[in-house]
């Protein structure tokens, strides 16, 4: 049968760090498909991070924008309704009949 022992470390490779003896140590293939490994993993997490982040900044603007729209709507709604009021006035007011006066109250379709 074979030697089942582990290779032993060379004397010239003592002096290489430990990333280098390791890789020598393993193969270079297996050392990239770590790496590849280690950065899809570390990469997609800080991208889930972020784009959660992302999200919820989103969410917020969005909120605030809702809140700004709709005080902007009741205002414009407000301002709509004074004016209607004005204009009726304004209709009755120079209507030379009562037939005219009620006209101007008349719903419009």
């Amino acid at each position: 049968m074979g030697d089942t022992t582990l290779p032993t470390e060379p004397m010239h490779t003592r002096d290489l760090p430990w990333w280098v003896r390791s890789i020598l140590y393993i193969g270079v293939m297996p050392a990239l498909l770590l790496y590849l490994v280690w950065n899809l993993t570390t990469t997609s997490a800080e991208t889930a991070i972020r784009t959660t982040e992302t999200l919820i900044l989103m969410k917020e603007n969005l909120s605030l924008h809702a809140t700004s729209q709709s005080t902007h709507d009741h205002q414009s709604r407000s301002a709509d309704e004074a004016l209607l009021r004005v204009m009726l006035q304004i209709c009755a007011n120079t209507a030379n009949s009562s037939d005219e006066r009620a006209g101007c109250f008349r719903l419009q379709p």
